[in-house]
């Protein structure tokens, strides 16, 4: 994950403005397409062509969402995530990885925004909390729920997008 990790990994908060100022939004997504992350990646793709009878679901990042895989001025298109998306599914078929699929994991609200395309895309995965199936939490309801409803409007239109995208 580089949603999680990018302090340690070098790249800043996204809390920070001046980091958000300078592109540090989209860092990790720009220097996996530049090539920053081949060797560990070809280092993974030799662990899954090593178990030639497992197939491996691959979640490229997850919970994405514009806040933490987008420049902050590409919140409408968003190429960024999309890209890197694309570049790792190009290297592990160069690799010759027969043996793995990726998963597309949008933060609920997002999927259609943030769909890296069909052509790259094996799975689709959502997330799914409390507050997801309007369920009490302890930081109290959802605004993604409308009275009576039984599942986030946001998770309920995704699913409904995924449906119609022929992928599992």
């Amino acid at each position: 994950s580089w949603k999680d990790n990018r302090i340690n990994a070098g790249y800043c908060d996204l809390a920070d403005p001046a980091c958000v100022a300078r592109g540090g939004a989209i860092e990790p997504e720009l220097d996996v397409v530049a090539g920053k992350y081949d060797v560990p990646l070809a280092a993974f793709a030799r662990t899954m062509q090593a178990y030639p009878g497992l197939e491996f679901l691959v979640r490229v990042d997850y919970e994405v969402s514009p806040s933490m895989h987008c420049a902050p001025t590409d919140k409408d298109a968003c190429p960024a995530y999309g890209d890197a998306f694309r570049y790792i599914k190009r290297q592990l078929v160069r690799a010759g990885v027969g043996n793995a699929q990726l998963v597309f994991h949008p933060t609920r609200g997002w999927a259609e925004q943030m769909y890296p395309g069909a052509d790259v895309t094996d799975w689709i995965a959502f997330s799914v909390f409390n507050h997801d199936l309007c369920l009490p939490t302890p930081e109290g309801t959802n605004g993604g729920c409308q009275p009576g409803a039984h599942l986030d409007q946001n998770l309920a239109r995704d699913l409904a997008w995924a449906e119609q995208q022929d992928k599992p």
